[in-house]
C-alpha cells in the first residue's frame, strides 16, 4: 500500500464529515455513524425473558423468537442494528461502537412498531468494537447471550439484522449461512466467528444466532467481496465488557473519551517493553507518541489491529517527513495488515512513533514497543 503522508495536526471536524455510513463496508471493518437527536419515547417494560432456545430449532422458530428484541439504529450518518439485554434489572441495547460513534444519542425503532427518538449512548470499547445504549424502556424481551464458545465449523447460523434498511420502521432480515472459521486476535484476547450468511451493511450490531437459536455472536464487518463472508465478535467475550460498559469502567484501556476531539491516547510517552490501547478516531487522524531511546538502541514497534490497516512510523523528533522509517503490511495479524517496524536509534534522545489508518476508517489498536534485533 502507498504511504500516506504525514499529518500531525489534522482538522477534526472536516475529517469526521468525511466518515463514511454504515452502507458502505470497508475492509478490515465497516463504518457506520449516527447523529445527535432530542430525550428518548418511553415504552412501558415488561421485562420476559426470550424463551429458552429448542434442540433443533427451525429458523422460522428462531426468528420468530429472536426478531422481536432486534432493534434498527439510525443517526445522521448511518444505521444498523442492535438487540435489547437485562442487566441489573435494567434494559440496554447492545451495539457495535461504529454504528453509534461519535453520537451521544440515537433513534431506535423496534419491530412493535415503537421508537426511542433520543436514546443514550452509555460509552464505548473501541477494542472490542462494541457500544452499549440505554437504559430504556420497552416491551422487547431481553435476550441471552450464550456464553459457551462454539467450535463446531459446518453448522448452521443465521444472522439476523437490518441490511441496507432506509424505511422509518423497518423490520429484522434472517440472512442464513454455516459458520465457517473461527478466527483469533490474540493481541486483544478476542474471538471471532467467520461466517458465510450474507452479510452486508447495516447488519452490524445485530445477533449471530446458532442452529439451536442460541445468541453466539454480534456481527462486526464483512470482508472479502462484498457480502462473502463476515465476522462475528463472540457472545462470550461481547458480555464481560457490555457489563463494564454499564458499570463504567474502563473496558478498552482508552479512558473517558468525551468526543472525538478528546484524544486521550495522544503524545503519550512510552517505554520499550510497553504496550497500549490507541484509536483512530476519524478520518485523517493520527496518533503520535514518543520514546526515549539512547543511540544504537533498536526496538520492534508493532501495531496490531482487526478494525483498521494500521502504517507506522518512526524518526528522530527532528526527523522530516522523508527521514521517517514506515511499514504498513508486515503479513501480521488476522488479515495480515498489521504492521511491524524494527528500528535502530542513531541519535540520543526523544524520538516519535507515529499511526495512521490507511482504511480510512476509526477503529482502536494495540501499539506495542520490544527490544529489537537487526537481521
Amino acid at each position: 500500500m502507498a504511504h500516506q503522508r504525514i499529518v500531525i495536526a489534522a482538522a477534526a471536524l472536516a475529517g469526521a464529515a468525511m466518515l463514511t455510513g454504515c452502507n458502505l463496508l470497508t475492509i478490515p471493518r465497516p463504518f457506520s455513524t449516527p447523529a445527535e437527536t432530542p430525550a428518548p419515547a418511553a415504552v412501558q417494560s415488561l421485562p420476559v425473558p426470550v424463551p429458552m432456545p429448542l434442540e433443533g430449532e427451525s429458523p422460522t422458530s428462531i426468528y420468530q423468537r429472536v426478531a422481536p428484541s432486534v432493534v434498527y439504529i439510525e443517526t445522521d450518518w448511518g444505521t444498523g442494528s442492535g438487540f435489547v439485554i437485562e442487566v441489573n434489572g435494567e434494559k440496554y441495547i447492545v451495539t457495535n461502537n461504529h454504528v453509534v460513534s461519535p453520537f451521544r444519542v440515537v433513534r431506535i425503532a423496534l419491530p412493535d412498531g415503537n421508537e426511542l427518538i433520543d436514546a443514550p449512548v452509555v460509552d464505548v470499547d473501541m477494542l472490542a468494537d462494541l457500544a452499549v445504549i440505554g437504559p430504556v424502556e420497552t416491551d422487547a424481551p431481553p435476550l441471552v447471550l450464550s456464553q459457551d464458545v462454539v467450535t463446531a465449523v459446518g453448522s448452521p447460523v443465521y444472522l439476523i439484522g437490518y441490511p441496507g434498511e432506509s424505511e422509518v420502521f423497518p423490520q429484522p432480515t434472517l440472512a442464513t449461512g454455516l459458520l465457517s472459521n473461527i478466527r483469533r486476535w490474540p493481541a486483544a484476547d478476542l474471538t471471532y466467528y467467520q461466517t458465510d450468511a450474507s452479510t452486508v451493511g447495516g447488519q452490524s450490531g445485530g445477533v449471530l444466532v446458532s442452529g439451536n437459536g442460541e445468541v453466539i455472536g454480534v456481527p462486526t464487518f464483512w470482508f472479502g467481496t462484498p457480502g462473502a463472508f463476515g465476522l462475528a465478535l463472540s457472545s462470550a467475550d461481547a458480555l464481560p465488557r457490555v457489563r463494564q460498559i454499564i458499570a463504567g469502567e474502563d473496558s478498552d484501556g482508552l479512558g473517558q473519551r468525551g468526543t472525538i476531539l478528546d484524544d486521550t491516547d495522544d503524545m503519550q510517552t512510552l517505554a520499550v517493553g510497553q504496550t497500549i490501547t490507541g484509536a483512530i478516531d476519524y478520518y485523517g487522524d493520527n496518533d503520535v507518541f514518543l520514546i526515549e531511546l539512547a543511540r544504537g538502541d533498536v526496538v520492534d514497534v508493532a501495531v496490531d489491529s482487526i478494525h483498521i490497516d494500521p502504517m507506522v512510523l518512526m524518526g528522530d523528533e527532528s526527523a522530516t517527513e522523508a527521514d521517517l522509517v514506515s511499514d504498513d503490511d508486515s503479513g501480521r495479524g488476522v488479515f495480515g495488515t498489521d504492521a511491524l517496524l524494527t528500528f535502530e536509534a542513531e541519535t540520543s534522545g526523544t524520538h516519535v512513533i507515529v499511526v495512521q489508518n490507511l482504511s480510512g476508517n476509526p477503529g482502536a489498536y494495540l501499539l506495542s514497543v520490544r527490544p529489537g534485533q537487526l537481521d
